[in-house]
């Protein structure tokens, strides 16, 4: 498994955060963890894909991102100590490798590296939201539109 957390770690850096996790499977439709609940630790995606979404008051759903194996979910509330911005669910049957917020911690104490590399994810996360607002104030719906076309067809499409 290789995420962008750990594509820059060493060895030793990788076996300290898989000593540190715990596997957890979640079948699909289960909810790894709900918007507003505290965040209690990383999720590394092992197997399966996880999708990031946000729910309205009145149940309309956006999703926010569609997260593969090799990927983290729930970055921010390691960092901040916040509750979980989005919710999370299985889209099919999957595993993570968890990593609690205080050995995470611990981890960036010992291996500063590790922390430099998760501000560094977090801050491409940030780069890439504001592309979003940008995105979402300055363009037609037409625009957008086929913004979103070409984006589903470069990571879904297949070449013919």
């Amino acid at each position: 498994m290789r995420t962008g957390l750990l594509s820059t770690q060493t060895l030793e850096g990788i076996h300290l955060l898989a000593a540190r996790s715990a596997r957890q499977r979640f079948h699909k439709g289960e909810l790894l963890f709900s918007e507003g609940e505290p965040g209690s630790g990383l999720h590394l995606i092992v197997r399966g894909r996880v999708r990031l979404f946000k729910t309205s008051l009145g149940g309309r759903e956006q999703i926010l991102a569609m997260k593969e194996p090799g990927e983290a979910v729930a970055e921010l509330p390691v960092i901040d100590g916040g509750a979980y911005a989005v919710s999370a669910m299985a889209v099919e049957d999957t595993e993570v490798a968890f990593i609690s917020r205080n050995d995470f911690q611990k981890i960036c104490i010992e291996h500063p590296e590790v922390g430099l590399r998760m501000l560094a994810m977090v801050g491409a996360r940030l780069r890439r939201m504001m592309g979003i607002i940008e995105e979402l104030s300055f363009s037609t719906i037409r625009e957008r539109l086929a913004s979103v076309l070409l984006n589903l067809a470069e990571i879904e499409g297949k070449k013919t």
